[in-house]
């Protein structure tokens, strides 16, 4: 019931301003929400075993009634841009990443180590590989 009165009232102040001059008041208001993601991949190149994690935030404007709108706006923006978002921040650390002082770096080793004695044929395949870098 309110809403209709709301709506009805808009319709009589928007009639009125139009006779006056003045322009329609617009709903909407600029939001802009700021968000937190995560991004991972693991690399081809040595079967998916390098795991890459990108933690960042971003934001986004949008135009809504209330902040509750503005977030129900974002949560259709996450649902559908999700490749979008990824394509993003790979390229984004692909232009930056060389710029990145290794002294700038942390390393965190995360397990036990393993070993295993390595055949001559391992050997011989390890060293062919290194060479042909």
């Amino acid at each position: 019931m309110n809403d209709e009165i709301d709506k009805l009232e808009q319709e009589v102040i928007d009639e009125l301003n139009e006779q006056i001059g003045e322009p329609p008041r617009n709903p909407f208001a600029t939001y802009c929400v700021q968000f937190p993601y995560r991004v991972e991949m693991t690399l081809e190149e040595d079967d998916h075993n390098t795991r890459v994690q990108i933690d960042t935030k971003s934001e986004e404007v949008t135009f809504a009634r209330s902040a509750e709108d503005a977030l129900l706006a974002h949560e259709l923006t996450q649902r559908h841009s999700r490749r979008v978002y990824c394509k993003h921040i790979a390229d984004f650390a692909r232009e930056n990443m060389w710029h990145v002082d290794p002294e700038n770096m942390t390393i965190t080793f995360t397990d036990k180590p393993t070993t295993r004695k390595l055949t001559d044929e391992e050997v011989d395949a390890y060293e062919r590989e290194v060479v042909e870098r």
